[in-house]
């Protein structure tokens, strides 16, 4: 959205703008495009969270689970660590298995806790176990 705004505030062409900020003039065209047809919040927003991880490490987490049931959370994080893949504690235990919150980004559970949707403690609402079918609907 900047570089938008110093392209207007200078009076540059596309194709000027494009040059100064080193971006494509297709992209540019496409940014003005999506502005005047979506409005301002048309280029900042973001249809999946970008601190989801991918399937694989949700697997991982599972499989290490599986193979080694009396690995902890802690301990699962530690080895993950040492394989690369640094993951914290708090979203070793989302991605284990058996917890609803598993495909939920930590952001959307923070959000449910923050609005008081969920129970921090027990991570679902008024005590009731939330099926699989749901598992973000409820998310703003």
């Amino acid at each position: 959205m900047r570089i938008l705004q110093v392209k207007a505030s200078r009076g540059w062409s596309c194709e000027q703008a494009a040059d100064a900020f080193v971006v494509d003039e297709q992209t540019m065209h496409s940014w003005l495009r999506r502005v005047d047809e979506e409005g301002e919040g048309a280029l900042i927003r973001i249809t999946e969270p970008v601190n989801k991880f991918p399937d694989f490490v949700r697997y991982l987490v599972k499989q290490l689970k599986v193979l080694l049931p009396t690995m902890g959370k802690a301990r699962i994080a530690q080895v993950l660590a040492r394989a690369g893949l640094r993951l914290g504690v708090t979203t070793v235990g989302l991605l284990r298995p058996g917890n609803d919150w598993a495909g939920c980004s930590s952001t959307t559970i923070g959000r449910r806790r923050e609005m008081g949707d969920i129970n921090p403690v027990v991570g679902h609402q008024a005590g009731e176990r939330i099926s699989s079918s749901s598992k973000c609907s409820r998310a703003p």
